[in-house]
């Protein structure tokens, strides 16, 4: 079983930690995969994401269930909708299209993690996959998955968490 999917209480993990330490090992916005000490993708220069940033998106749709399911998304197409009209001033999506397009996305994402993985779960998405469908919902909106990830953070009216919070960078020096 991965490490977020063991039962609660287990662990010094607080209430809205699910477990997953250390660093995304593919990139946000590119999905090509990262060396243990990158601390940017070098693909496309993408900083590297926390898991624990990314669980923190992903808590914001699910609370403390372990699947990001597709009642989950009709508050992520609001937050879509805000994220498209900030970044192309010139929306050239209707909202529907917008929701029929994401929908798309989580479908195909779904299908994707039940066939590759084998996996159990097939009622929504895994933190894993909701990082794949959020770099596709990026690249649909025209913007980078980093940039996506904050806004959510934003759209939410929640502060997104900055690398002091997180820990320092792979890589990096510590002092």
């Amino acid at each position: 079983w991965p490490l977020w999917c063991t039962a609660a209480g287990g662990g010094g993990g607080g209430a809205s930690s699910m477990g997953r330490m250390g660093w995304s090992m593919r990139c946000i916005s590119c999905e090509s995969p990262h060396t243990d000490d990158a601390a940017f993708c070098r693909e496309c220069g993408e900083a590297r994401v926390a898991n624990k940033r990314i669980d923190e998106a992903f808590s914001l749709y699910t609370g403390t269930r372990k699947l990001f399911r597709k009642t989950d998304l009709i508050h992520f197409f609001l937050h879509a909708r805000h994220i498209q009209q900030a970044v192309s001033k010139a929306c050239e999506k209707t909202y529907r299209r917008l929701v029929i397009d994401i929908k798309a996305l989580y479908d195909e994402v779904l299908e994707s993690q039940c066939s590759e993985e084998l996996s159990a779960f097939t009622q929504g998405l895994t933190p894993d996959s909701f990082q794949t469908f959020l770099t596709k919902v990026a690249r649909m909106l025209g913007t980078s998955g980093g940039v996506l990830l904050a806004a959510l953070f934003d759209e939410a009216g929640r502060a997104a968490p900055d690398a002091a919070a997180s820990g320092a960078a792979p890589g990096g020096a510590e002092s």
